[in-house]
């Protein structure tokens, strides 16, 4: 009788076999028994219909009130308009601002932006049937009457002064200002916010209003009008039993009274302001006159109490800020603003100080209304600075480099501030990137720019002269070329550039320069040049692709090899094929009828040798197959 003969079925195949398998079921299943069981269940339930019944529901249309923004008033502000509606039998809502877009709510609040003039906001609904209502309100920006600087009380949950009409605010009551989890102020009195309007009609806010750490001061000479009796919070405080300061010295229950402390937060309430704190109420019968020994905040330029700390660690330990530099594209004539973020992760209160040096010194300003600023940061606690550069109207185009100095407890850290000031008009733009790869480069390595062109005069070809500098924060600057190209509508390539061997290692700009008949246009990019090998994230994800890819060919030929085995066992090594024929001349010599356990020890010869088997299992194959020859030839 035959013997069976082993199945020889490679990986691929299997896997090719498996995917028409399951491409046929799911076929089948989609396409075959889902349409005609899907009909079966439908004519069944046809077939049961045995009446028609009607049903009157009474259809209301949707309700709609805005409340915000108010018809017929003027506003001070045109970003982040509060859109504050109530709907009632509602399915979905929408709005649409003038001749605008309309634009889908999923709450009952929505922020917007304006520009100057006279505007209408219209609000949609419709019911479950469709039946559609709307409602519209008439109201007005005008940004140039006055303005209010409140940046940095604007992202809490204070009062949002943008949506406050000038005549509210003529008269404004449930008023607070909070900073975050550092303190809190609630007016309890109405007061005329406009008359603390200075000659430009500006009310600055954040310069005269300091809450921070264990702080809470408002200067009265610049806003007489908001000097009312309020309820002060301050949050995170560490003491035990804490007495309240005013001016440094301890408050009187005639003007501080109404006091609690829970959770390390004081609540107290004075009959108008100056600047008040808290420290330890001391055990000993000193009292009177005292320095703020419990920790105090910066901002606006002052702060009430000094870190006493020794501690002399380097500043990346000391505190952290990000983040490691703040790039600004500006128009001349116009404002930009960034964020800084300070970070405190030791175990005590940092005092710090901010300033900006440099070309750009004249023209930065913290919320302090300056180019210095002082903060007070708890222990693990973190604090967004807001930054604004205003660059005048006849300002030179350029790049300009600068620093924001930081300095804490003896440390000192410094990140670049780069500025890059654009024509208020432009006949051409520029785009400069350096590509992905070359983010961090060694001394003396090559490194490539992307560069783009765009006419924006119209048609035309034109001849523009364009210029390559290196530019780091000390505004140490390197020419690396000039060219002239020639541009229609617009025009990409790739140049590459060798940074010089000679450089320090740090963070650069790479600066190109459009100049053609007087005109000026400019763009820049950042990257780190090294002094050691340092790869990037990409080539590094690469390389761990190509291993990857690797390791994948490697299992699927192991996977192979072992099902290959998995189809010969060592016990059909033995079997006789058919049509064999013993030769009693030669007794280790195999008939060409019996190449197969020749062919088989051959395979396992290479697969030892190999290493894809290993030498227990070489050995026992090698002598079932040994023997199986021995007894085809002497039986």
């Amino acid at each position: 009788m035959p013997s069976k003969q082993p199945l020889n079925l490679p990986i691929s195949e299997i896997l090719f076999f498996f995917f028409i398998f399951t491409s046929l079921a799911f076929f089948i299943t989609i396409y075959i028994l889902q349409p005609s069981l899907s009909g079966r269940y439908t004519a069944s339930a046809t077939e049961q219909t045995i009446g028609i019944g009607f049903s009157v529901t009474n259809i209301s249309r949707a309700i709609i009130n805005i409340s915000s923004p108010r018809n017929n008033k003027i506003y001070f502000s045109n970003l982040s308009l509060r859109l504050n509606i109530t709907a009632t039998n509602y399915q979905s809502l929408w709005y649409r601002l003038d001749t605008g877009q309309n634009i889908t709510l999923s709450s009952n609040l929505s922020l917007f932006n304006a520009t100057d003039g006279n505007h209408t906001l219209y609000v949609f609904a419709n019911n479950s049937v469709g039946l559609e209502s709307n409602k519209n309100v008439s109201f007005t920006i005008n940004t140039t009457q006055f303005n209010i600087r409140f940046e940095r009380f604007k992202h809490y949950n204070g009062t949002t002064l943008q949506d406050y009409t000038y005549d509210q605010l003529n008269n404004i009551s449930n008023f607070s200002l909070v900073i975050g989890d550092l303190g809190k102020i609630v007016f309890l009195s109405s007061f005329n916010l406009t008359g603390d309007f200075d000659s430009n009609n500006l009310l600055d806010l954040d310069r005269y209003i300091n809450i921070s750490s264990n702080l809470i001061s408002i200067n009265t000479s610049a806003l007489s009008h908001i000097n009312v009796p309020s309820v002060l919070t301050l949050h995170n405080l560490s003491f035990t039993t804490p007495r309240i300061l005013k001016d440094g010295s301890v408050c009187s229950s005639s003007i501080c009274s109404d006091q609690s402390y829970s959770g390390g937060t004081l609540t107290f309430q004075v009959t108008g302001f100056s600047t008040y704190t808290s420290e330890e109420t001391p055990t000993s019968s000193t009292s009177g006159s005292s320095s703020g020994s419990g920790g105090g905040g910066g901002g606006g330029g002052s702060t009430s109490g000094t870190n006493t700390s020794k501690t002399t660690q380097p500043s990346q330990d000391l505190f952290k800020i990000s983040p490691n530099y703040a790039k600004l594209i500006i128009k001349q004539g116009e404002t930009g603003k960034s964020s800084l973020l300070l970070s405190n992760p030791g175990k005590e209160p940092l005092d710090f100080l901010l300033e900006v040096q440099g070309s750009l010194q004249d023209f930065a300003t913290f919320p302090s209304g300056i180019s210095e600023y002082s903060i007070s940061v708890l222990p693990g606690r973190e604090v967004g600075i807001p930054l604004s550069v205003s660059i005048p109207s006849g300002y030179a185009v350029g790049l300009y480099v600068s620093r924001v100095v930081l300095r804490a407890n003896g440390a000192t850290k410094e990140i670049p501030l780069a500025v890059e000031v654009k024509p208020k008009v432009s006949l051409f733009d520029v785009q400069a990137t350096i590509l992905p790869e070359y983010k961090f480069v060694k001394r003396g390595d090559p490194f490539h720019v992307q560069i783009n062109l765009f006419n924006l005069k119209g048609a035309g070809r034109f001849d523009v002269d364009i210029e390559y500098r290196l530019v780091n924060s000390s505004n140490f600057t390197v020419v690396l070329s000039k060219e002239a190209i020639a541009i229609e509508t617009q025009t990409s390539f790739v140049r590459r550039f060798f940074v010089p061997p000679t450089i320090d290692p740090g963070m650069y700009f790479f600066y190109a320069s459009l100049h053609y008949a007087g005109n000026q246009q400019i763009s820049f990019d950042i990257f780190q040049v090294t002094d050691t090998d340092t790869y990037s994230s990409d080539v590094l994800l690469n390389v761990l692709f190509f291993f990857a890819f690797i390791l994948l060919l490697f299992f699927f030929y192991h996977i192979d090899h072992l099902i290959l085995h998995s189809f010969h066992p060592h016990k059909n090594l033995a079997v006789k094929p058919s049509g064999y024929t013993k030769s009693p001349k030669s007794p280790l010599r195999v008939p060409s009828s019996d190449h197969t356990l020749a062919e088989q020890l051959r395979l396992l010869e290479e697969s030892y040798h190999s290493g894809l088997i290993s030498k227990r299992s070489y050995l026992a194959d090698k002598q079932s197959i040994e023997q199986s020859l021995k007894r085809k030839n002497n039986p």
